[in-house]
């Protein structure tokens, strides 16, 4: 199985990104869904799997990092934005129409602090929440994604 963490919105606050990602050491990759892409900078630094990540609302000083992002991996493709330019907070109906565009097998954003999973044609839509500021009331949040050897995609959300 190949795994994935996912995390978002982590505005400053390492200590929990750092904690979180010694709790989940078989992880074979990172994606960092924005706001704030310096602790995804930081991060890459001092882990030996790949980091992707995107910039956010709150990244508007970094210029040097993609506002979105594709990813592919085993076959299947990722899009990684912070959300903010495709309106999550008012809907994820642009989200929908990628997937009918482009195909992608999941469609991840962050921006709204609150995590979220569903379904569209059955492709996955999916925010990890915020690891450092939930505002659903709840506890901070991750995704993991994992791909199995058939190809099968899997994704959970947890809180710490």
């Amino acid at each position: 199985m190949y795994k994935i963490l996912v995390i978002s919105d982590t505005h400053g606050r390492k200590r929990s990104m750092f904690k979180l990602v010694d709790r989940i050491s078989d992880a074979d990759r990172i994606f960092h869904l924005g706001d704030l892409v310096g602790d995804a900078m930081d991060l890459e630094s001092v882990v030996d799997i790949p980091v992707d990540y995107v910039a956010g609302n709150c990244d508007f000083y970094e210029n040097r990092v993609p506002q979105r992002k594709i990813v592919e991996i085993l076959g299947k493709k990722f899009y990684l934005c912070h959300g903010h330019h495709e309106g999550v907070k008012y809907s994820l109906r642009n989200l929908e129409h990628l997937i009918d565009e482009n195909d992608y097998d999941c469609v991840l954003f962050g921006h709204t602090h609150m995590s979220h999973m569903s379904y569209h044609k059955e492709k996955i839509i999916l925010n990890p929440g915020s690891i450092s500021s939930p505002r659903d009331g709840k506890k901070p949040s991750f995704a993991i994604i994992q791909i199995d050897e058939k190809g099968r995609i899997y994704a959970t959300l947890s809180h710490i």
